[in-house]
């Protein structure tokens, strides 16, 4: 990707901390069934700045998804 470039990935992002939080449950059952998870915001950012994005984002919607942006340096 050129430089500037972004990509945006719309997810529901884990909130930190113990409260309630929708996004639990669905990573609770994305693991039991697919062997797969949801991820926090740091866990977006480490994971999109090891693919050479600088720059990580998190965008809060009116919805239960986010939009987490990365820009390549």
């Amino acid at each position: 990707m050129a430089p500037g470039a972004r990509v945006w990935v719309i997810e529901r992002v884990i909130e930190p901390g113990n409260a309630y939080d929708p996004a639990k449950l669905i990573d609770l059952l994305m693991l039991v069934i697919f062997g797969a998870q949801e991820r926090t915001a740091e866990e977006y950012g480490s994971l999109l700045r090891s693919a050479g994005f600088e720059q990580v984002t998190v965008h809060s919607t009116g919805s239960p998804f986010s939009v987490v942006e990365g820009v390549r340096p």
